[in-house]
């Protein structure tokens, strides 16, 4: 016997090393055919209904130049270089753009544009699949309505009849319990709570529905989603802001970009001009003060006239001297109007913790820093307000912002303290002047000098009084004239509107993709989770056993698929299964094989039998032996039952002669050793050395070749027990049924050498026609047609 593993070379198709079977996938993909045509097929059909019923959704795009940020500007210079000892940021006079671009996307400002253009009332017209909206050409509109207690919106439906009139019906896909209620247009309508007042619209561009769908939706929830569409995005190196809107009418979305301009421009103009209102104020409170003031020191005048009848003389002295001091009490009165100021700031500084509150800043003080504070705290309060709008305390502009009024908070404090002081000198320099020149009227008689210094009160006062009535006017002139804080580059158009979703390239690239890729990942699925070897890849990848060759399904019912003259498919391959014989043991040796499988049904009774047809057929003495002594099946296919079998020998009721039986009738050179009955111990049976040893040594010297039909070696040990009585073992694996994890026992088997000279055999493979040459799934050379003959069901 040898014992010893073969080391002669392997045929071609033995090799382990070899490249991926693409013919392999090639025939899965054609075995799959069918996936190919139907699931493309149904891509495209999905992406034209999908591009066809979809609603476009259209972008318009605009732009806009945000002044303020103009390079070189010669304030913004002189007041950086000026005033920077008091930190970065503090006095930056232009305009933040990132901020600007927060505000033209805060909710605030869009819901200014819900309100100005009724975006909260939509009118549908219904298609038998989708609707589409009737925005400027809907032959209803919703004038004016008041929705029931407690409701923010509501949908119906409006039947449009003859004769000016309607009925409402709900949008709920349900019967109204109610008969439907009429109305008429131009006339208020109350429905379920609502108060309505439609009118009818007729003319060229508008279209003939009777049934229009309405909805009134939540005004809040309107303004945020179009600030949701809304984009906006700076030009790279420029002060050029670019918006776009998202709508499926594009004339909606140029509307509403307009629009955000005109409420955007208010706003700002309503910002600038809070510091015009907040002077305004100061000043009208300072008007009638000095009115009342006036009117008394007129009649302390008209009584001390009358009380001491002053001449003409002594009046025309008073005016003299009273014409010399009025420089002095024009100044003195202005520098008390920027004192009072300051003491109003201060105070609303002092008391207004949140700072937001506008500064009064009509007039100039003398300490042009403090101007310059004044005017850059207002700028930055505004644009605080304006970021809260449309954002929280916690928005990182809002921060950046507030940061800066305080410290701009505590600078206006500190310098309106220091500037108070130096006022306060300046005051009491002009008052010594003009208490200098008082002095020179010592000599002037005392009811004259006391009538001077009523007088000069009340020139002080009328003074003053035109001075305000002068800067009001001024006030005023701003608050007409407030120019904008952008200028439209570029004004959105309906011309320029372009599809942005469904985008026809991406949804036909998708189809294509999903009509190739999901055959593809449905074969790989398959493929992945088929547990059963299909291919000759599947077997050399999970074991080192060399393949002896293949063997495809037969279409025969019969057992035995080689006879003499036999030129079948599966006749050949059993023939080139014999010449493979001749790789696997050494030359010369008398050949015993052991033939088994992993599991019951894969074949390996089947294999044994027509196995030993063509070595018969050869002109070699072979025996076929039943060795399988739990399910004996080889006797019984092939139709031949003796009345002695190897259980009868192996418990000694039988020689060895009279265990062999010719198969005259299949071929003169086969012979049969049957199982016999089934034994309650078989493993034990076949442990018996001496007469196992004595039944092989015999049938050595009769036969060319043996054939051991053994059982499956994954689910009894009986094979392993005949190993060391074989020179080779034949392991039988079934195409589709075979599980791949039976590949790690075949190989440990190889591998460990407990079965010698194992070699494998893949039984049941699929015969397709029609795809070249080649049988199953491109395995090994193939049989061309015309090289074989079909065989007959």
């Amino acid at each position: 016997m040898n014992s010893t593993q073969n080391t002669a070379p392997l045929p071609p198709f033995f090799e382990e090393d070899k490249p991926i079977d693409l013919r392999r996938y090639l025939a899965l993909g054609l075995k799959y055919w069918y996936l190919f045509l139907l699931i493309p097929a149904l891509a495209f059909a999905w992406a034209w209904l999908y591009l066809r019923y979809t609603p476009k959704t259209y972008e318009v795009h605009s732009t806009v130049l945000i002044k303020g940020h103009e390079q070189g500007s010669s304030s913004d210079l002189t007041e950086e270089v000026a005033f920077s000892d008091l930190g970065s940021g503090l006095l930056s006079g232009s305009i933040n753009l990132e901020n600007e671009m927060q505000i033209l996307r805060s909710r605030t400002l869009m819901r200014g544009v819900v309100d100005s253009l009724k975006l909260y009332v939509q009118y549908f017209a219904e298609g038998r699949i989708a609707g589409s909206e009737l925005y400027d050409n809907s032959p209803v509109v919703l004038d004016s309505f008041r929705l029931a207690e407690g409701k923010k919106s509501t949908k119906f439906r409006l039947h449009i009849l003859d004769g000016g009139q309607f009925t409402l019906h709900p949008y709920s896909g349900e019967e109204d319990e109610l008969e439907p209620q009429k109305g008429r247009f131009g006339e208020f309508f109350v429905w379920k709570g609502h108060t309505f007042l439609f009118h009818r619209r007729t003319g060229e561009k508008i279209p003939d529905f009777k049934d229009i769908v309405i909805t009134i939706s939540d005004p809040d929830k309107i303004a945020q989603q179009y600030a949701g569409e809304l984009g906006v995005s700076r030009k790279e190196y420029s002060f050029v802001l670019d918006l776009s809107m998202k709508d499926y009418v594009p004339e909606k979305a140029v509307d509403i970009l307009n629009k955000l301009y005109t409420v955007y421009d208010l706003a700002t103009k309503a910002d600038k001009n809070q510091v015009s209102r907040n002077t305004l104020k100061f000043i009208d409170e300072r008007l009638r003060i000095l009115t009342g003031d006036l009117a008394g020191v007129e009649g302390q005048i008209v009584a001390f006239k009358e009380k001491h009848d002053i001449s003409i003389e002594a009046e025309t002295n008073v005016s003299m001297l009273l014409n010399e001091l009025q420089e002095y009490d024009k100044k003195i009165a202005e520098l008390g109007l920027q004192r009072s100021l300051m003491d109003r700031m201060k105070e609303l500084l002092e008391s207004n913790t949140s700072r937001d509150e506008i500064l009064p800043a009509a007039f100039d003080f003398e300490d042009q820093g403090l101007n310059a504070l004044v005017g850059q705290y207002n700028e930055r309060v505004m644009e605080r307000n304006r970021l809260l709008q449309g954002g929280t305390s916690d928005n990182p502009a809002v921060q950046a912002v507030e940061l800066e009024l305080q410290k701009l908070h505590r600078a206006l404090l500190e310098n309106l303290a220091l500037a108070r002081e130096q006022l306060e000198a300046r005051i009491r320099q002009v008052e010594e002047k003009a208490a200098q020149l008082l002095s020179k009227t010592r000599s002037v008689p005392r009811v004259e000098r006391d009538l001077l210094q009523i007088q000069r009160q009340q020139s002080i006062k009328e003074n003053l009084f035109l001075y305000l009535l002068q800067k009001r006017e001024e006030t005023a002139l701003t608050l007409a004239v407030t120019s904008s804080d952008f200028r439209i580059v570029d004004p959105p158009a309906r011309f320029q509107a372009k599809i942005v979703k469904p985008k026809a390239q991406v949804i036909w690239a998708l189809a294509l993709m999903l009509g190739i890729g999901l055959p593809i990942l449905f074969i790989f699925l398959v493929e992945l989770f088929n547990t059963k070897i299909q291919s000759e890849e599947d077997v050399t990848s999970r074991t080192a056993a060399p393949l002896l060759g293949k063997v495809a399904q037969s279409r025969k019912k019969s057992f035995l698929v080689v006879r003499k003259g036999s030129r079948s498919a599966v006749a050949e391959m059993f023939r080139l299964l014999r010449t493979n014989l001749n790789f696997l043991l050494p030359e010369g040796s008398r050949q015993v094989l052991l033939v088994t499988s992993s599991t019951s049904g894969e074949g390996k009774t089947f294999i044994t039998a027509n196995l030993g047809m063509s070595l018969a057929l050869s002109g070699k003495r072979t025996l076929l032996v039943g060795m399988d002594l739990r399910k004996p099946k080889l006797s019984k296919n092939l139709g031949q039952m003796a009345p002695k079998g190897l259980t009868h020998y192996l418990i000694g009721e039988a020689d060895l002669e009279e265990l062999i039986v010719p198969l005259s009738d299949k071929h003169p050179n086969l012979f049969l050793i049957c199982s016999g009955p089934q034994p309650p111990n078989p493993a034990e049976l076949l442990m018996q050395k001496d007469k196992m040893q004595a039944l092989m040594n015999y049938l050595r010297q009769q036969f060319d070749l043996i054939l051991l039909d053994t059982p499956p070696v994954g689910m009894v040990a009986d094979p392993l027990l005949l190993g060391e009585y074989t020179d080779g073992t034949l392991f039988v694996l079934r195409d589709g049924y075979t599980s791949k994890e039976a590949l790690k026992m075949v190989d440990e088997l190889y591998t460990s050498k407990k079965l010698p000279h194992l070699a494998i055999i893949i039984n049941g493979i699929k015969v397709q026609k029609g795809y070249g040459y080649g049988y199953g799934y491109g395995y090994g050379y193939g049989y061309g047609y015309g090289y074989y003959e079909e065989e007959k069901s």
